[in-house]
């Protein structure tokens, strides 16, 4: 699944998000994500964390969110369709409650692309 958030500003958008996400968890407008080393977004709560992730592209008119699963060795993805919902729909909350006036419209995409094995499960 992708995000697409049409924008007349997409790379001043992605930069307003990646500020946001340095203001430390607990304060008021703390945002519930994370990036990784790659840069790639992960939710930040032990529950969610590092069960999906997005890769983020700032577009002529649109930034997009590129959704990325988990895979075992033999393939078997690791995210669920609940954690799908859950990234997805949380991603939407955090644009609609955080960045108003920024956007003109959002667009959820099916289907999800899988990532390479991890690591740690190799």
């Amino acid at each position: 699944m992708s995000v697409f958030v049409y924008s007349p500003d997409p790379a001043k958008l992605l930069s307003a998000f990646q500020q946001a996400l340095s203001i430390p968890e607990g304060q008021a407008d703390a945002l519930s994500w994370v990036q990784d080393a790659d840069g790639d977004l992960t939710h930040r709560t032990p529950r969610w964390g590092g069960r999906m992730f997005f890769k983020t592209f700032a577009l002529e008119d649109k930034l997009e969110f590129r959704a990325y699963v988990l895979k075992t060795p033999a393939g078997e993805t690791l995210t669920t369709p609940l954690e799908d919902g859950v990234y997805h729909g949380q991603l939407v909350q955090t644009l609609v409650s955080h960045f108003a006036g920024q956007y003109s419209r959002i667009e959820v995409i099916h289907p999800v692309k899988p990532v390479v094995t991890p690591p740690s499960l190799t």
